[in-house]
């Protein structure tokens, strides 16, 4: 890839993720807003009014534009992924989508106790391994993992991608590939 395609961060780890999201925004869409609230109410689920303005203010980042990392290995293996957009994903559809939601309720008593208020599954975001995301009524982030009991609670995005990665800084952005599995056109269910 040519260094002309991609955008450089500069400053601390948190202005550049920062830099990164504003410049990698893309406004969502009616139907990709219209797909998360069907997504919700077809999985039995009320999406808390935080999971909503999350949604609205992050569900289009990343879509054409993706973090670099210092090593390689981060930028392939990172996700930034609602459970709602999974319907537009070629692998997965609206039945996984839904299927993710409602299996992500398994965790939800847990994450009620630890957050001591309503919460709210969203996605998975962060590296590998990524973590299932629920959002509290507070705005805060609540991360239950596969191979640990640990609930992890941020208080941003960003931070549980980073807390993933260590030292490894995000460096630049630079366009999502052709080949990317993401297609909001392409909601048909397998």
């Amino acid at each position: 890839m040519a260094d002309a395609e991609r955008i450089e961060l500069v400053g601390t780890r948190e202005e550049r993720w920062e830099q990164a999201i504003r410049l990698a925004y893309s406004d969502v869409t009616e139907k990709a807003l219209g797909n998360f609230y069907s997504v919700y109410k077809e999985a039995g689920i009320t999406p808390l009014p935080t999971a909503v303005e999350l949604y609205k203010k992050y569900g289009g980042v990343f879509k054409t534009l993706r973090p670099v990392f210092g090593e390689s290995v981060h930028t392939s293996e990172f996700a930034w992924r609602f459970c709602s957009d999974l319907t537009f994903v070629y692998w997965a559809g609206r039945k996984y989508a839904v299927g993710m939601l409602k299996s992500l309720t398994a965790h939800i008593n847990k994450v009620r106790k630890i957050a001591k208020q309503e919460v709210c599954p969203v996605g998975t975001f962060g590296y590998y391994y990524p973590p299932h995301v629920y959002i509290g009524e507070d705005g805060r982030f609540y991360c239950v993992y596969d191979y640990t009991d640990a609930v992890l609670v941020f208080d941003k995005l960003y931070e549980i991608v980073d807390q993933q990665i260590g030292d490894d800084p995000i460096m630049y952005l630079e366009p999502v590939p052709d080949d990317d599995e993401y297609d909001e056109d392409d909601d048909e269910d397998e």
